[in-house]
């Protein structure tokens, strides 16, 4: 325990002496006499402070917590709230990347699924848009003008008798140039009768012309002129055509107009149009066909031909009312191995059953049950159906993929093959369902040579008869 001596004396400080010593606090004035304190150790010390000689410390003030940056605060406020924006809008941004990269690999997935449903469409659905082949689109201008250089005009002079009298006649209709060296296509309806052929080119050429061969079932004929470099036309697809695709058609209407031209849309697909005894698979058009157009071509908008204008429905119906816009055009598809056949074997090597055969009567369907289809009504004996094992009263529901409805189904079922095909053919027999395996025979050539177009000038009675069966479509 340490102490101080009281007797001990020191000298007194100076007046300028920094020693620090807490100044003596007043005792407050209460009216009784304040208690004595024992004496502090330091109160003889030799060391006196400031405030010992020059008064009490001041009170010692009390600092805001901003006060040293005093005008400066409000700047360094905006700092840091911008800054902490500028880092917000950072991560914003990058989550905003994240967000729209998603939504591009999500609109890519659908657009992968929508195409993948669209390669499943069926193309001759009314409802399914196809497309053209990728290339060049036209106007309908641009389509004339490549063209019309390749449409010809047709004129047939034939000899009728009317009446015990025989009267000239004359037939025009229209046609294309299939090759530079000189085939042309147009409507066998045109030339059947003919005695002779004159094809007039664009530039006023005259040109006779032989008949190569004919497609009787599709009202088609190829014709040949003598010359070179002519300007054929190209050849497209009616298959890939859809309803509501555009189409143009050039001929000669009235056998006065020559090169007009037509435009409008395709209608339908696969009508069945009645021409002289015989039905044909059709397109419907509303492109203005009118006469004299028989056997011109009509195109897509890349300027190929799609189908052989043929016909029209004009006039009013049984209740009175006009019809309009009616026009029809054989697909292009269903002749092109025809084309090929007469341009490179002057006939048809087309596939051939040899059976004669009507539609089954709707009455009987709906009567007995029996299913639409090609009635048989005889089998040749040495033909493709009877070695299949085809017998009369047989009634034939398909052959191979393609169903068989009706007589004309059953001969556009054929032109899907060629002679020597093995397919399978499908009957209905005695209340059973029969598959039967077939070897496609070809079409003997007397039922699609040409000829001269005249009758014979003699012959026994099978002449005769395969002359006159030529012009009938019942024995496919």
């Amino acid at each position: 325990m340490c102490g101080f001596d009281e007797s001990t004396s020191y000298p007194e400080p100076e007046e300028n002496s920094m020693a620090p010593e807490a100044p003596q606090a007043e005792p407050a004035d209460t009216g009784a006499e304040a208690p004595e304190h024992p004496r502090s150790p330091y109160a003889s010390s030799p060391f006196t402070g400031y405030y010992d000689t020059h008064g009490p410390r001041p009170a010692k003030e009390k600092k805001h917590p901003l006060k040293p940056l005093g005008k400066l605060w409000p700047k360094a406020l905006a700092l840091v709230l911008a800054a902490a924006c500028l880092f917000g809008g950072i991560a914003i941004g990058s989550r905003g990347a994240g967000n729209r990269q998603r939504q591009l690999e999500a609109l890519e997935a659908e657009l992968r699924a929508l195409e993948a449903r669209l390669d499943k469409l069926d193309r001759s659905a009314p409802t399914a848009y196809t497309p053209l082949p990728a290339g060049e689109v036209l106007t309908p201008a641009q389509v004339y003008a490549r063209n019309v250089a390749s449409v010809v005009g047709i004129t047939c002079d034939s000899t009728a008798v009317i009446g015990g009298q025989s009267i000239q006649t004359t037939v025009t209709g229209s046609g294309f140039l299939l090759s530079e060296d000189g085939y042309v296509v147009t409507n066998y309806h045109v030339v059947a009768e003919a005695a002779t052929i004159t094809v007039v080119t664009q530039d006023a050429e005259t040109h006779e012309a032989a008949l190569v061969g004919r497609d009787t079932t599709a009202d088609m004929a190829l014709l040949k002129v003598e010359g070179e470099h002519f300007q054929p036309v190209t050849l497209g697809s009616s298959t890939e055509l859809a309803i509501g695709d555009m189409v143009v058609a050039i001929g000669n209407p009235l056998s006065a107009l020559e090169a007009t031209q037509t435009v409008g849309y395709i209608s339908g697909k696969n009508r069945e149009v009645s021409t002289d005894n015989n039905v044909v698979n059709m397109l419907q058009t509303d492109a203005a066909i009118n006469s004299g157009n028989s056997g011109g071509p009509l195109f897509n908008m890349r300027g190929e031909v799609v189908g052989i204008t043929t016909a029209k429905y004009s006039g009013t119906s049984a209740s009175g009312a006009s019809i309009e816009g009616l026009s029809f055009a054989i697909p292009i598809d269903d002749l092109k191995k025809s084309m090929e056949d007469l341009m490179t074997q002057g006939y048809i090597r087309s596939a051939y059953l040899g059976i004669r055969g009507m539609d089954v009567e709707a009455a009987a369907v709906d009567t007995y049950g029996l299913p639409k289809g090609t009635y048989v009504e005889s089998v040749e004996p040495e033909g493709a159906a009877a070695a299949a094992g085809v017998q009369p009263k047989d009634i034939i529901t398909a052959l191979g993929d393609h169903p068989v409805d009706s007589f004309n189904a059953l001969a556009r079922a054929l032109r899907a093959f060629q002679a020597g095909d093995r397919t399978q053919i499908t009957v209905y027999r005695g209340g059973q369902t029969l598959v039967l395996d077939i070897t496609l025979s070809e079409r003997p050539q007397d039922q699609e040579d040409a000829g001269s177009g005249l009758l014979p000038e003699s012959g026994d009675y099978q002449q005769w008869y395969d002359y006159f069966r030529r012009f009938f479509a019942d024995t496919p």
